[in-house]
């Protein structure tokens, strides 16, 4: 049996009763009980099983992490400056 006590955690109510995670492992009787508050844990948003938003845009993607790394590459398309103020050359 532990002399020193426990450190467990658990779930305080609005009502004001705690209900532990797990029993603890003492032996019945009066206890001293000291709260500290658990940083909050934030939890990605659920995939979008539906259509109403596009697939790139359904995360978090379950599985490994791809690091993406972003290389520069030449300009695709011809300068804007080029077509003149009408738009067309």
């Amino acid at each position: 049996m532990l002399d020193d006590g426990i450190e467990t955690t658990g779930t305080l109510r609005p009502d004001g009763a705690v209900i532990l995670d797990e029993p603890p492992p003492l032996a019945p009787g009066r206890v001293r009980v000291a709260l500290r508050p658990l940083p909050a844990v934030r939890l990605p948003d659920p995939p979008i099983l539906d259509e109403s938003i596009s697939a790139p845009f359904d995360l978090p993607y379950e599985g490994p992490v791809t690091p993406v790394i972003a290389e520069r590459i030449d300009y695709r398309y011809p300068d804007p400056s080029a077509f003149g103020l009408d738009g067309a050359s």
